[in-house]
This record gives structure tokens, sequence and C-alpha cells, in this order.
């Protein structure tokens, strides 16, 4: 085993800024991108109304869905057209390429910044008989 899982980093840009206060929207992204990573539901989707707290900050919805596998969070800053999205998990075959479309599709972002990292590269060697 090479690494543990997967830490999916998407920086999204530009898009649909009325999506990113709807609560509801929010809760059907995060339920359909743990479909299609194939994790399964433990507590959430949980989001909450944040309100604005410095010039940059100016408020949005932050959420977080507890899977299984570890979370998926979504912070957004209508405002500023900007929606952080973290997708963490055990798992080493998450589709990258499916979930950064669909994450696109949905919100209509005009750019995505996507960052994997893997975790536990040392897990193997901790735990040589996985």
């Amino acid at each position: 085993m090479s690494f543990f899982g997967l830490h999916i980093i998407l920086d999204c840009y530009g898009g649909n800024n009325a999506l990113f206060c709807d609560t509801e929207a929010i809760t059907e992204y995060q339920l359909e991108a743990t479909r299609l990573c194939g994790m399964n539901v433990l507590f959430g989707p949980h989001n909450l109304v944040a309100k604005p707290v410095s010039e940059k900050d100016r408020g949005g919805v932050t959420g977080v869905t507890v899977i299984s596998e570890s979370h998926i969070a979504i912070h957004t800053f209508d405002e500023r057209g900007f929606v952080m999205i973290d997708i963490a998990t055990c798992k080493t075959d998450i589709p990258v390429d499916a979930i950064v479309a669909f994450t696109q599709e949905f919100f209509g972002f005009a750019e995505v910044e996507v960052t994997v990292v893997e975790r536990g590269k040392k897990f193997g060697e901790y735990n040589p008989t996985i």
C-alpha cells in the first residue's frame, strides 16, 4: 500500500452565486458527491449560514458531511464568488475527474483549482500486513 487515502481540495471561482447561499442546493451537492465517491454518510449534510467576520470573509454557508471514510466540507463566499471544498477519504480510488466535472457543472464555476494530496504515505510501513 503506497498511501492510505486521498484529500481532494477544490478552490472554485465564479459560478452561480445564488447557489452559494442555498443550503438545500449545497445539501444536494454533498449527497451527490458522496454517492459519486462511493462513500457512506454517517451524519449530515449539516449546513449553516455564516455571518460576515471580516472584509475578506463576507459570510456564506459552512457545511460538513461526516462519512464513514472521513468528511466532505464546503465553505461558500457568495459575495466573493468563491467556494472551498474538501473531500477527505481513506479511499484511494476516488474518481477525481468526475468529481471536478460534477462540481463545475453543478455550481457553474468558471474555474476550479484542484489539489490532490495522498495521505498516510507511511501507513504501509507501519502496517506491513495490510
